[in-house]
């Protein structure tokens, strides 16, 4: 949540401002999750939550909670863009 809310990204010592209308992406691995899990619903909450409080806001941030699992990796790069872009197609 604190880097939805800022407006400088920091890496190896150096500091560079974010652009006002940014596209946040969490990915959560999903893959090790029992069968009857009640964790996905808790991260659409979550997610549901995080964007109620940026639109109330008025934050330009989109931000989307991809569920997905990590053995996806081992394919290829297109079907880990292309689960992520369904995701934001959906508006979830």
């Amino acid at each position: 949540m604190t880097t939805l809310l800022s407006k400088f990204y920091m890496y190896a010592f150096e500091t560079y401002p974010l652009d006002e209308h940014l596209l946040f992406i969490q990915i959560i691995d999903v893959s090790d999750l029992k069968e009857k899990s009640k964790k996905p619903l808790q991260f659409n909450n979550i997610e549901n939550a995080i964007r109620a409080y940026l639109q109330k806001n008025r934050s330009k941030v989109t931000y989307s909670l991809v569920q997905m699992s990590m053995l996806d990796f081992d394919k290829p790069f297109n079907k880990i863009i292309n689960t992520i872009l369904t995701h934001l197609e959906k508006g979830n």
